[in-house]
């Protein structure tokens, strides 16, 4: 395996096109090809996804379009409908930003997405809106275990807390709330669903957004408040490091990421001969 450094610009730019090959719509691609290039800063992984999982994306791109139910004023379900969460991701994350924003708190349970791509990208870009979220998945690697992640906007940039358990989600916010990350009226703010637990169902996903009003006793140094069972990050730290000195990825995803970009190229014709000219058909259309 041979790694590279590219420019994070340069992988936005790329993505663009090469989302599009994909069949993702030219009306949301670039909100993803930014999800994508920060997911691959803060968890890697994403371009080797696009490269190992191209079948199953461009099919993702062609299912029905997701549904929302609104159950309350604090809880609704994201019916993915088979598509890839880089497409589900900024939709339900507008949604969170918005009824958060009006209701103080709100719960959006994500159900049929086909993987979980983008996943903290799109937790950024909410908290970047000044809304802290907390994202709650089954870990892949155990079917006995949640593994979450904080999101939270801090006076010094973009943070997250992170950890697993194998107690459901109430051990999650006693763990918040143990370590001062968290005050005791979270619980009290955490609408309930229609099941408190998300089950087995395969990339299941729930999304407790808050608004900043409800959050002032959170902690803005995570860091100091984290424990040997957390994990910390500083996002906003990691992501002016990629775009002053680019991501280490691997050079045979990002040649794969390249190739994709060339099926978006306009097709050799006598109106076109000023383009790119080149003729291979992307497997979307």
């Amino acid at each position: 395996m041979t790694n590279i450094s590219a420019a994070m610009s340069e992988i936005t730019r790329v993505a663009w096109w090469s989302l599009r090959a994909l069949g993702c719509p030219i009306g949301a691609v670039e909100r993803m090809a930014k999800v994508l290039a920060i997911s691959e800063v803060l968890e890697g992984e994403c371009l080797e996804a696009l490269r190992h999982d191209e079948g199953k994306l461009i099919e993702s791109f062609k299912a029905d379009e997701p549904q929302f139910v609104r159950k309350n004023v604090q809880y609704g379900i994201v019916d993915a409908s088979g598509r890839t969460f880089l497409d589900i991701g900024p939709r339900t994350v507008d949604l969170l930003t918005g009824i958060a924003k009006t209701s103080g708190a709100v719960r959006i349970r994500v159900r049929n997405a086909s993987d979980l791509l983008g996943l903290s990208g799109a937790c950024a870009l909410a908290a970047h809106r000044g809304i802290p979220v907390l994202s709650i998945a089954m870990d892949d690697r155990t079917s006995s275990q949640l593994r979450w992640t904080l999101y939270v906007n801090t006076p010094s940039g973009i943070q997250t807390v992170s950890g697993s358990t194998g107690d459901g989600q109430s051990a999650i916010l006693a763990t918040l709330r143990s370590a001062g990350i968290a005050s005791a009226s979270l619980t009290d703010l955490l609408p309930a669903g229609e099941q408190d637990e998300i089950g087995d169902e395969p990339f299941a996903l729930d999304l407790i957004g808050f608004a900043p009003r409800e959050t002032c006793e959170f902690g803005a140094d995570l860091a100091n408040r984290a424990n040997a069972e957390l994990h910390w990050t500083d996002v906003s730290a990691a992501l002016r490091d990629a775009y002053a000195n680019g991501i280490s990825v691997e050079a045979s995803n990002l040649k794969f990421l390249y190739e994709l970009e060339t099926r978006a190229w306009a097709p050799s014709s006598e109106r076109s001969r000023l383009q790119a000219g080149f003729g291979a058909p992307s497997p979307a259309s």
